[in-house]
């Protein structure tokens, strides 16, 4: 999943007459600048990784329906589809431990100029992946699983050697509603379920999970339905979350 560098990065080795749009009509293909630094530096649409660009687009257009018309928020929709998957990938393994426990994910850092699967790019510029792994690889970390048998699933994953008393909440940001309050004990060194929340068929909703031990504070995220949503949305949700986006 790539996520394309922030704007900011990509004015720095992008001609201003290249910037926007990504496809090149008249060659049927990415445009010279961006096929370039999509890895290969051919411009052949047939080069390794040249596809990488359309890649991105498509992704994109998965989460969000069409692809946006400007550059900021084609870049951060790329972010988001990049994160979103991260995020994914991360919690479905450390949820269903002990059946798998290690991930190594691909890659972090970008080795020159370059749109890419790296969550920081050549210019140290955090990418959104960065700060999702960062909350879904908390040693001790409160996650939802993908939805079954109409219910979504709350886990608590602790990795350390420790039981630890955790006291959560729930917020609906979509709704401002807090929709569970509780106090559980998290076994060490272990994944438990415990809630589990009814869940309808196509629902649209952001949920900021907080919680409280001994060892400090943690916050994720999770959001159902994550097809054909909308941006602006999206990204008023993240920010109340916590994030910043760029």
């Amino acid at each position: 999943y790539h996520g394309r560098p922030s704007p900011d990065s990509l004015r720095k080795f992008i001609a201003p007459e290249k910037l926007w749009h990504w496809f090149d009509k008249e060659q049927n293909r990415a445009n010279d600048d961006w096929l370039t630094h999509a890895s290969s530096m051919e411009l052949s649409a047939n080069s390794a990784y040249a596809d990488r660009i359309k890649l991105m687009s498509d992704q994109v257009k998965t989460l969000f329906k069409s692809e946006p018309t400007s550059l900021d928020d084609f870049s951060l929709a790329s972010q988001i589809s990049q994160a979103e998957a991260k995020k994914y990938f991360i919690e479905r393994f450390r949820i269903s431990k002990w059946r798998r426990t290690g991930i190594i994910w691909w890659n972090l850092i970008d080795g020159w100029p370059q749109i890419s699967d790296a969550v920081v790019d050549y210019y140290y510029d955090k990418k959104l992946a960065y700060y999702y792994i960062k909350r879904s690889q908390q040693p001790l970390c409160l996650m939802f699983d993908e939805p079954e048998n109409g219910y979504l699933a709350l886990y608590a994953v602790n990795d350390t050697q420790k039981d630890e008393a955790v006291s959560y909440k729930i917020i609906n940001i979509t709704t401002s509603e807090i929709i569970k309050e509780d106090i559980i004990t998290a076994d060490a060194d272990s994944s438990i379920n415990i809630w589990q929340k009814p869940y309808t068929d196509g629902e649209q909703h952001f949920y900021l999970i907080e919680w409280s031990f001994s060892g400090g504070t943690g916050k994720n995220h999770y959001m159902t339905g994550l097809k054909n949503i909308n941006l602006n949305e999206y990204k008023a949700a993240i920010i109340k979350s916590g994030f910043e986006v760029k």
